[in-house]
């Protein structure tokens, strides 16, 4: 069995500023990789829209929207 992550210091949170679960990559295991995130100590995250179009920004708000407990929230971006 792996060892589990070192535990964090007392009253330190860590929350992941940028990622892409809403990305189609995630598709097959997004809510895996958000639980293997939990398991290391993330508290939340802020899935980003890619910035190519609407539809990559909607699909980071739905992802968000889906976990129902405001551990992630999404992020829309325009270049």
């Amino acid at each position: 069995m792996k060892p589990g992550p070192t535990p964090l210091p007392p009253g330190v949170v860590v929350v992941d500023s940028h990622c892409h679960l809403a990305d189609s990559a995630f598709d097959a295991d997004r809510e895996d990789v958000w639980q293997r995130a939990r398991f290391a100590g993330v508290a939340g995250a802020m899935i980003i829209g890619a910035g190519g179009g609407s539809a990559s920004n909607s699909a980071a708000i739905e992802s968000a929207r889906r976990r129902g407990d405001h551990a992630l929230g999404p992020v829309g971006g325009i270049h």
